[in-house]
């Protein structure tokens, strides 16, 4: 999986795209995701998780926090803060791709801040 951050381009950004992934892929990031739901972690560093690419040394940092903060930019290092409740949320988007990764499928996976995240299994959105 990539992670790449577009800064501009296209009508939504800025965004983060999470992308170039399979079933493999998809299941290493429900289950980051389900930790930080039930309370197992707290925080995820994304790129540190296996077959995970940073591209321009975009950094994505996933925290469970009180309140849903969406994704802060900090340079190229992001944090996307959310409660349980909304990565609970955010694992039932990811939880189709854990069975079948088919291009064209780009859920939305958070939209609360200025930068979405978008979880695309061959770039598209």
């Amino acid at each position: 999986m990539k992670i790449e951050y577009i800064a501009n381009g296209d009508i939504d950004t800025p965004l983060i795209r999470l992308y170039d992934f399979g079933r493999d892929g998809a299941l290493t990031l429900h289950l980051a995701v389900n930790d930080l739901a039930s309370g197992v972690r707290d925080q995820v560093e994304l790129q540190e998780l296996p077959g995970v690419e940073s591209l321009g040394d975009c950094r994505l940092s996933l925290h469970a926090g009180s309140q849903d903060l969406g994704v802060v930019e900090h340079g190229t290092h992001f944090t996307w803060t959310l409660t349980r409740a909304a990565w609970r949320d955010v694992g039932s988007l990811i939880a189709p791709f854990c069975e079948r990764a088919a291009p064209g499928m780009f859920p939305h996976l958070d939209l609360v801040g200025k930068i979405a995240v978008v979880f695309s299994v061959d770039g598209s959105w």
